[in-house]
């Protein structure tokens, strides 16, 4: 049978570092105000690329909030199942009273 290692507290605090990341995407994703910029041409562009990065990052908010959901969810599954075994472990070595 093979083993399985895990770090269940890494695991969760991953899961919370994500989704802390995808806050802080959305919190600084302000546009900056382009016409600024002097030229038609250049604020033109800059203001495409803005549009589009504001829906890439949200895209990219969305499923930082999603794995890292995963990750703490697994973690504390993890830990569940870790505690139960251990407990069922104990039962049997008392002759399963």
């Amino acid at each position: 049978m093979a083993d399985l290692e895990y770090d269940a507290t890494a695991l969760i605090d991953l899961g919370e570092d994500m989704r802390s990341l995808a806050g802080d995407l959305r919190s600084d994703g302000h546009r900056s105000d382009h016409a600024r910029s002097g030229h038609r041409a250049v604020a033109a562009a800059l203001d495409r690329f803005a549009g589009e990065w504001d829906d890439k990052r949200e895209t990219l908010a969305r499923n930082l909030e999603k794995i890292g959901a995963l990750a703490s969810e697994s973690g504390k599954t993890f830990s569940e199942t870790d505690r139960e075994l251990a407990a069922l472990l104990v039962e049997s070595a008392e002759g399963g009273r």
